[in-house]
């Protein structure tokens, strides 16, 4: 990558980096949040948010080195990245359609090969102009979106909701029924006072004619 992106580089490399440290600890700090969902589900949420953040971690660090910025690591990222979607998403939509439920979202795929996709091309077109077509804002913009689909599988891998704009219910008036509130409990009624016992009051009445 050219020098001006340098700086813009950096700051992608430090923000994977903190981001993957943020999903270990929330993962490690509250597991019971993961607990609810099988264990195939878990396995690739993690996994495709972990490769979303050292993607961009790795393509960062390595287009800071004098020798490594016609973008070579890079487009083997991006190719390792859309082969796995593809095979993500290939189970995915077998489980589907035999009738199973995976947390999965399949659009969030289909999004994370598109990028993984462009950021290939890019590099392609990076290694054969050697700067100066374009490509390394379509890099920097791949980069950019898979910090973002990073965050929202996290989203989902801690349990705050399925789909990629599960965090927008609360603003539009919807919550899960993991997050409403309980109901509760209804208050009984007010008794009446128990009315006098009769044969008490008989019993008075005659003790006192008996006086």
């Amino acid at each position: 990558m050219p020098a001006p992106y340098h700086a813009f580089l950096s700051a992608v490399a430090a923000a994977a980096a903190t981001l993957i440290g943020l999903l270990f600890v929330a993962v490690t700090v509250d597991p019971d949040r993961v607990r609810h969902q099988n264990e195939a589900d878990r396995q690739v949420m993690a996994g495709m948010a972990l490769l979303a953040f050292v993607d961009p971690l790795f393509v960062g660090l390595a287009g800071l080195l004098p020798g490594d910025g016609d973008g070579s690591t890079s487009l083997v990222l991006g190719v390792i990245g859309l082969v796995l979607t593809l095979l993500v998403g290939r189970s995915v939509l077998v489980r589907r359609l035999a009738g199973k439920h995976p947390s999965t979202s399949l659009a969030l795929l289909a999004l994370s090969a598109a990028v993984y996709l462009g950021q290939a091309a890019a590099s392609q077109a990076l290694l054969a102009s050697h700067g100066g077509s374009g490509a390394e804002n379509d890099l920097a913009s791949a980069l950019i979106i898979l910090l973002v689909v990073g965050i929202m599988r996290s989203w989902t891998l801690l349990g705050m909701g399925r789909g990629s704009v599960a965090f927008l219910h609360p603003l539009v008036g919807h919550t899960s029924p993991v997050d409403a509130a309980p109901p509760r409990p209804s208050e009984p009624a007010p008794s009446a006072p128990a009315p006098a016992d009769a044969d008490e009051e008989a019993e008075a009445e005659a003790a006192g004619d008996a006086g």
